[in-house]
């Protein structure tokens, strides 16, 4: 199976992440803020040294949405 992230917890991110969680292994979650509940999520805190094949995109759009986008994906690769 396949390595993904879902980036941002808020209300899309976290459904995101409970419906591929709940079939999927290997997929993990990352946000800018820690989870209110890490115990039932593979948060990640550390963003070096992770190769996810399929990243899920979960925030708002904001003035440097592609630029951000490009960040995690250099980070995340």
């Amino acid at each position: 199976m396949k390595k993904q992230i879902v980036i941002g917890l808020g209300e899309v991110g976290q459904a995101v992440y409970k419906v591929l969680s709940e079939n999927y292994k290997n997929v993990y979650c990352y946000d800018t803020e820690k989870p209110k509940y890490p115990n039932k999520v593979n948060y990640i805190e550390d963003l070096t040294n992770h190769n996810f094949e399929i990243m899920h995109i979960c925030f708002p759009h904001m003035q440097n949405f592609s630029k951000a986008v490009y960040l995690y994906q250099q980070v995340f690769k």
